[in-house]
């Protein structure tokens, strides 16, 4: 099979409540340029479980903002999905209840080359089998 894809895994992290780190995971499919100048970009988001004291309903959603775009009332472990003509991702902000912004630092960055039907099964597992890790 031709390897037309990139698959690129991020573990972004943010130290919100007493020194814990949190961690959010993106997975970005990337097409390969090929006669277009950008490549499509599909892009998958997926929180771990939602910081104490930052959300006081009692569904404990989040705010992230990724690619210019809020992910609003994201609950932990769900993941959101994103399909653009655009550049990779390259900052994830945490909106805390006040508004403010608090910009995640990179972890982690892996990328590989692969085929479609790889690239297709990798994000299946990743939103329906991956699992964030909590530290505590």
């Amino acid at each position: 099979m031709e390897q037309n894809q990139c698959v690129v895994f991020t573990r972004w992290t943010v130290q919100i409540v007493r020194g814990t780190p949190w961690f959010v995971d993106v997975v970005e499919l990337r097409l390969f340029e090929s006669f277009t100048k950008s490549s499509a970009v599909h892009v998958t988001l997926k929180a771990g479980h939602a910081p104490p004291n930052t959300r006081k309903d009692k569904d404990n959603k989040i705010t992230l903002k990724l690619l210019k775009t809020e992910t609003k009332g994201l609950k932990s472990r769900r993941s959101w999905t994103k399909r653009r003509n655009s550049d990779s991702c390259e900052s994830v902000t945490f909106v805390d209840d006040g508004g403010e912004e608090v910009p995640m630092e990179i972890v982690a960055r892996i990328q590989r080359a692969c085929s479609q039907l790889e690239a297709f099964e990798f994000g299946k597992r990743f939103r329906k089998q991956w699992v964030v890790p909590v530290l505590q």
